[in-house]
Order: C-alpha cells, then structure tokens, then sequence
C-alpha cells in the first residue's frame, strides 16, 4: 500500500480549493500540554517545583514530577504515568495522511515498569488526580528494552502553501533522557538515513530539554499531483534507556518548539490520526473543524 494512501483525495480537493489558502507552518504529533501535567501546580521533583520558572506548561528548564516526592525520576520508583487524553496528530497549512502515527508515545511514561505499575493500578493519571491501570503500553511490554518510540510524519501540502525555499526544522520536547548512548534516527522522503546526538540530562534528574535540527526541504518533500506530499519517519535509539517521555514532536517554519498554535478555523487545521477524510470534505459542507490543541507555550 502506498504511504499516502488518501494524497489523490487530497490533492483533487486542494486543486478546487479558492485563493485564501493556509500556508505551511507546523505539522504536529501530540499536543504542547505539558506532557499531560499543563503547568503541574503543586508537583515538585526534590524540594523544588517541577515547574521551574511557575510560567505556563511544563516545558524546557522544567522537570518532570517525581510522583513519590523524593528527587528521583525513574522506572521502578513510583513515577510511571499516563496523561493521555486522545492525542493525535495536528497541522496548520497541511492536510494528514493516514500514516502519521507516534502520538500514543507521548504524554506518558516509557518506562520499563508501566507494566508492573499497570497490574498494581499505580499509573499516575493528572486529570483523574488518582492512580489507576493506565491504558495501554505503546510498545509492551515496558520491561524489554529498548522501548523507545518510532514516529511516521505522513502528509500533503498544496502549491502556494509552500515554496522550495521555505525553512524547515524538526523540533520535539521530551524529559529524562540520561542514558548514553542516545541518537534520533531520522529517515528522509527519499530514503536517506541522518542520526542526530541527544544530549542528556547531565546529572538534573526528570530534566525537560527541547531540540530543533534545521531540514533541507528534499528530506520531507517530494513533488506529487497539486503540490507536495511530506514525509519523515523519526526513530529514538536509546538501547538502554528505561524511563523517558515526551510530550510532541513537529515539523515546522519555526526553531521554536511549539511555538505554532493550531487552533485556525481555516481549511486545514486539528484531527487525529487516520481523519484526513473529515478534513477535506468538511469545507465542501461549510463546516468548521476546530483545533483542539490550544496548549500555552512557556511564557505566553
């Protein structure tokens, strides 16, 4: 099966779209809410506040909770949890493809005992402020490592929403990666593997670190019928990485994680995974989808 199995539907309704079309800013899997946690008031990881600076969610600088109270973020130490709440995958200036998948990596702890917490029912749920099962493990079982996400950007991206010259950059946020050796594995529209270093955490346990690595616009688009089909398949290869978690990863116009809200009611805006359907055929019947990732970045 093709990889974009939905771009001929696609590209038809962008070629009887009117002017007024969205430009290309960001594609995104998951959603900037602080790893499910939003601003974490009254989490702490040590004696001090998990949000750092007290501004906006849970993001660079911060720290992810340590659920137990003590200082310590880590598999078997009472910290696993599952902030999911139906992440999916959003774009501005884009429509998605059915390949776009990962988002069940984020917003929860891929940690080598979830499962183990699992069965005891102690997966930290922030909505629920209550421990329960967590729902299920994206990669199980938690316990073989390594249980690192793969994460597939599939989409499509019409003329005049884009041009050749347009800059691209990859950018994520994730927390406690302390474990060497680490390395993003970045696999292009044609093919061509590129491995980026991560660095860890540097002794600052449950650290949240964000990362941004430019693109050429050739490693994410190929030309297709109306305009251009996107892809990028990104691999975390952290063999001995045994808790992590991230809260979203994007492509995007802007070096600035999460910097792009995508919340326009314009023609190509929020759906999950798998909704590209809804999302060329709404306009046609004067509906209006709606973001519903309008997540606060730190220090709006």
């Amino acid at each position: 099966m093709s990889k974009f199995p939905l771009m001929g539907v696609a590209a038809a309704f962008v070629a009887s779209t009117p002017l007024g079309a969205v430009q290309f800013q960001v594609i995104r899997i998951g959603d900037t809410d602080g790893f499910g946690y939003g601003a974490a008031s009254g989490y702490t990881t040590g004696t001090s506040a998990s949000n750092a600076d007290g501004l906006g969610n849970l993001a660079a600088g911060d720290r992810l909770p340590s659920l137990n109270g003590n200082a310590k973020v880590a598999a078997g130490d009472g910290d696993d949890f599952d902030n999911r709440s139906g992440e999916g995958s959003s774009a501005v200036g884009a429509v998605i493809g059915n390949g776009t998948k990962g988002a069940a990596f984020t917003d929860i702890a891929l940690s080598k005992s979830y499962d183990t917490s699992t069965a005891a029912t102690q997966v930290w749920n922030h909505s629920a402020s209550a421990s329960g099962a967590g729902g299920a493990f994206p990669m199980p079982p938690s316990a073989t490592l390594p249980n690192q996400p793969g994460f597939v950007f599939d989409f499509f991206v019409a003329w005049g929403d884009i041009t050749t010259t347009t800059r691209l950059f990859f950018n994520l946020v994730f927390g406690d990666y302390d474990e060497s050796p680490a390395v993003i594995h970045l696999t292009s529209a044609d093919g061509s593997p590129r491995g980026i270093a991560i660095n860890t955490q540097g002794g600052v346990d449950g650290l949240i670190q964000e990362a941004s690595v430019k693109l050429n616009f050739n490693d994410v688009f190929t030309p297709f019928d109306g305009g251009y089909k996107g892809y990028l398949a990104v691999d975390f290869l952290a063999r001995d990485e045994s808790y992590t978690a991230f809260d979203y990863i994007e492509i995007g116009v802007l070096n600035d994680p999460g910097s792009v809200s995508v919340n326009v009611p314009r023609r190509v805006n929020v759906a999950d995974a798998g909704s590209t359907l809804a999302l060329v055929f709404a306009p046609l019947l004067g509906m209006f989808v709606v973001g519903r990732m309008a997540g606060r970045t730190k220090g709006a």
